[in-house]
């Protein structure tokens, strides 16, 4: 025989009713809280450095999701899994600055092996409504009210952009996200990534023209007039590069690919790419022989997803230089000479 159980009665006040059994027929489902911390404990936490922090909410991503596929097995075979997932544990608080920070290329990539995918996710998002709106502003145009381009110009000139310059250091450029949405279309050929072109599209951006292009989904968008830049811009061909050229390009180039990579082996694979080639002893001496060769294996890797491969990457240079007899010898392949970030 069932018992019911009746609420228990305060003197002099209200009933307290009884609990609920989340398990019972006919009861709405129970949503799970996140836990809490004490003050103390969630101060400590805060003032932890970005990178612990990334790194526990990582964990706590990981189990949450783990309880979360406890709570699902239990409600569709309760049989088999009596027990729901405990309470999802609530994330570190990431502030805004630390946000800014990962959506610098170098402190992202340096960043994410430690990063949760909702993290991950956040920044995607950002990174495609800035490219969808820089899109937008390449289109609208110029205001008719306006008497003339200079006070448009004004309207955007902001004296806290300005920054001190060491000569005796390269500025690490930041790369517009219509470059990045651009690529995702029409993959960018390595002279576009010299320093003084990409300050051009900088200064430029807002005047490069677009055109339209109709993408796997059907949907058109806008992508920047490589073919207009090329010219306006007066870019090199791949092969016209300079080694030092070649190397300052290619600096650019692979923190540009770190920006798009969602796992640390899409960036290592333009690292090594690039590692072999500048770690070749004679390396500038002999760059006319092997230029070819680099290019080659860099479409590859781009547009047949090749993975590494230094026994290829040999025989292909080896092939490609100027005397065919001549091996090809590389320094110590465990000291880096790419930079990271």
């Amino acid at each position: 025989m069932s018992s019911t159980v009746q609420p228990p009665v305060n003197a002099g006040g209200p009933q307290v009713p009884p609990p609920v059994d989340p398990n019972q027929p006919g009861q709405p489902a129970r949503v799970y809280g996140r836990t809490h911390r004490d003050e103390d404990t969630a101060n400590f936490l805060a003032a932890q450095d970005l990178r612990i922090k990334l790194d526990l909410n990582k964990e706590i991503e990981l189990a949450n999701h783990a309880r979360t596929m406890q709570t699902i097995r239990h409600r569709t075979d309760p049989a088999q899994y009596p027990a729901p997932g405990s309470p999802a544990a609530s994330f570190i608080s990431i502030p805004d600055d630390d946000l800014n920070d990962l959506r610098i290329p170098a402190v992202y990539q340096a960043h994410l092996d430690v990063m949760p995918t909702y993290i991950k996710d956040r920044l995607a998002r950002d990174r495609a409504a800035e490219a969808a709106r820089q899109a937008a502003a390449a289109k609208r145009p110029v205001d008719d009210n306006e008497d003339d381009t200079s006070s448009f110009k004004r309207r955007r000139a902001r004296g806290s952009d300005f920054f001190v310059h060491d000569p005796l250091n390269r500025d690490q450029i930041v790369f517009p996200s219509q470059l990045l949405f651009t690529d995702s279309v029409s993959t960018l050929p390595l002279p576009f990534f010299e320093d003084s072109v990409l300050r051009k599209i900088i200064s430029k951006a807002s005047s490069i023209p677009s055109k339209k292009h109709t993408a796997l989904n059907g949907k058109t968008v806008h992508i920047w007039d490589l073919k207009w830049m090329k010219t306006e811009f007066k870019i090199k061909e791949e092969l016209e590069l300079t080694h030092s050229e070649f190397c300052q390009a290619s600096d650019n180039y692979y923190r540009f690919q770190a920006t798009k990579a969602e796992d640390p082996l899409y960036t290592e694979r333009y690292r090594v790419h690039f590692t072999f080639y500048r770690n070749l002893v004679d390396s500038a001496a002999t760059y006319d022989g092997w230029k070819s060769a680099e290019l080659e294996t860099r479409s590859n890797a781009a547009e047949l997803n090749h993975a590494y491969s230094e026994t290829q990457y040999t025989n292909a240079t080896n092939k490609a230089r100027e005397s065919p007899f001549r091996k090809i010898r590389t320094r110590d392949s465990s000291r880096k000479s790419f930079p990271d970030g």
